[in-house]
């Protein structure tokens, strides 16, 4: 979902700022004041993304990772080893990764390809800006393309609109994934 990484981590920084502004949130304005805008550390991240997952920008409605863990156990992939280890793995993967995912720019490195691209994005995700995706999309060059906007989702779609993420991956995808893996 990273598109350009500095450019993304602009866009979620300011829509936190201004919505803790329109909020009158005096607390959340010092601590984003305090780590200030972008680039920072994985630490400032957190903080940051606290911010911006109570004012709707990486989960449209409300949601606790309690409520997520509860339903990612309803799937068959998930373990409860797997919700012990959930935090602990998304803090290691973040920040060993950060200094590398920092650097990422598919905006200006990644625009041709030579199979079906699929972009899909939540209305209101301000984790990774969906409206970069959406520009990112437009540059594109390939055989077959397709956007598709979640309108009740911010983050996560196939979590906050799981029937309609099925139905588009079923409908939408599938059919040019097996006429792609039958074809020429």
């Amino acid at each position: 979902q990273i598109v350009n990484s500095a450019e993304g981590e602009r866009r979620t920084y300011a829509f936190t700022v201004a919505e803790a502004t329109r909020r009158r949130d005096k607390k959340a304005l010092a601590e984003l004041v305090q780590i200030g805008p972008p680039p920072y550390s994985f630490q400032s991240i957190i903080v940051q993304r606290g911010w911006l997952d109570k004012y709707g920008g990486a989960w449209h409605k409300p949601r606790s990772l309690f409520q997520l863990m509860l339903t990612s156990y309803q799937t068959s992939e998930m373990t409860w080893y797997d919700g012990i280890k959930f935090k602990a793995g998304g803090d290691f993967s973040g920040s060993t990764l950060q200094a590398e995912v920092a650097q990422f720019d598919w905006m200006h490195t990644a625009t041709k390809f030579e199979m079906p691209i699929f972009i899909v994005a939540g209305r209101y995700d301000r984790n990774t800006d969906a409206d970069l995706a959406r520009d990112y999309f437009e540059k594109i060059e390939a055989p077959y393309k397709r956007f598709k906007w979640f309108e009740h989702s911010a983050h996560s779609p196939p979590f906050e609109e799981a029937q309609a993420f099925n139905d588009f991956v079923i409908r939408d995808i599938l059919p040019v994934a097996s006429q792609r893996s039958t074809g020429p």
